[in-house]
């Protein structure tokens, strides 16, 4: 009898290690897939634009009217500057005005507005945002204090800003 009692003390500790330990696995290892993904979809798409710049020449360019680009015209920039160069499931007309573009490793929503291109990358493959989910990048955007175009490459999580 006693040494039943110890074995289920034993399982008991365990068990609460177990339940305490679990958690912080599971966080530690959706933090790296998160990482892994971004990595891998910033490391895509600069490859995109680089030899893109070699065959159509500098980002500068690409934009030539500031204004709301259609989903037309959203889709003719892509299909001419970017999607050449990238590997892609399929894309689709969303939200009226932009293209979603489906990756085996997750999507991304591409639009040019009057301030330059956006992209928004979601790890998850759908257009839904949580705290860790989607990630923001710019090009070819305009600088307002002097009107003139620059690069600007700023990766976004949620609130938090961080240059690359």
């Amino acid at each position: 009898m006693c040494i039943l009692a110890e074995v289920l003390i034993t399982l008991g500790i365990i068990g609460v290690v177990a339940a305490m330990t679990i958690p912080n696995i599971i966080t530690h290892y959706q933090k790296l897939r998160t990482a892994s993904h971004v990595k891998k979809f910033y490391t895509e798409m600069n490859n995109a634009v680089r030899m893109s710049v070699a065959e159509n020449g500098d980002v500068d360019l690409w934009v030539f009217e500031r204004k709301n680009f259609s989903y037309q015209e959203n889709l003719k920039f892509l299909q001419y500057y970017i999607l050449p160069y990238i590997k892609y499931l399929k894309y689709e007309n969303c939200m009226d005005k932009w293209v979603c573009v489906y990756l085996t490793y997750g999507m991304f929503i591409f639009m040019v507005d009057g301030n330059g291109g956006d992209i928004l990358y979601f790890i998850n493959g759908k257009g839904q945002s949580t705290s860790r989910n989607r990630f923001a990048f710019q090009f070819n955007k305009s600088n307002r204090q002097n009107n003139k175009s620059i690069l600007n490459r700023t990766l976004s999580s949620g609130t938090d800003n961080i240059k690359v």
